[in-house]
């Protein structure tokens, strides 16, 4: 299973060219609801699907994002982008869950299965998050934070751990790494 970045740029591209007027609180459940949306249909290479939690840190990240940019009197530039790569890393990415099957080979069965040592770079995200979104044109915009949000989780990485077996029945394999959300 591949993430749906497809989906996701022409839904950006749709919500950013409607006429009607959104505020901080509806563009943020938009850009939470596709990005959950997308984190739904991704997983590791060997075919661990993601199983995210809720999507309302992701709600919560836009929103402290949106409210600075717009509170601040002067142009906070990348700062805010920060904050809201900061809080995606720390608040849902910290709490992710993959499904333990299929097993990576070597192993036959996951024990316990996906770890997660290293959730990304919350500053080359927010660095990229404010390339998207000070793109100058929605199609832009949109594929750029493909961009941004691909590139992250490619960075995502960890170990599995399994059983595997031998003569004299399973034993516990060594680490397995693994890196990248796809």
């Amino acid at each position: 299973m591949a993430a749906d970045w497809g989906t996701f740029q022409t839904s950006v591209v749709q919500f950013l060219k409607s006429k009607s007027s959104k505020d901080f609180d509806q563009t943020s459940h938009f850009f939470a609801n596709q990005y959950d949306t997308v984190i739904k249909t991704s997983a590791l290479l060997v075919g661990n699907i993601a199983k995210p939690p809720s999507n309302g840190p992701v709600y919560a990240a836009f929103l402290t994002a949106f409210n600075l940019m717009y509170n601040s009197p002067t142009d906070l530039g990348v700062a805010p982008y920060n904050v809201l790569a900061s809080q995606i890393i720390s608040t849902y990415w910290t709490s992710m869950q993959f499904d333990p099957l299929p097993p990576h080979p070597p192993t036959v069965v996951p024990a316990p299965g996906v770890s997660v040592l290293y959730y990304g770079d919350s500053s080359s995200l927010g660095i990229e998050l404010y390339n998207a979104f000070n793109s100058k044109e929605e199609t832009l915009v949109a594929s750029n934070l493909v961009l941004a949000f691909s590139n992250h989780m490619k960075l995502v990485s960890g170990l599995y751990t399994g059983l595997i077996p031998t003569p004299t029945g399973p034993v516990p394999s060594p680490p397995i790494p693994w890196v990248g959300v796809f």
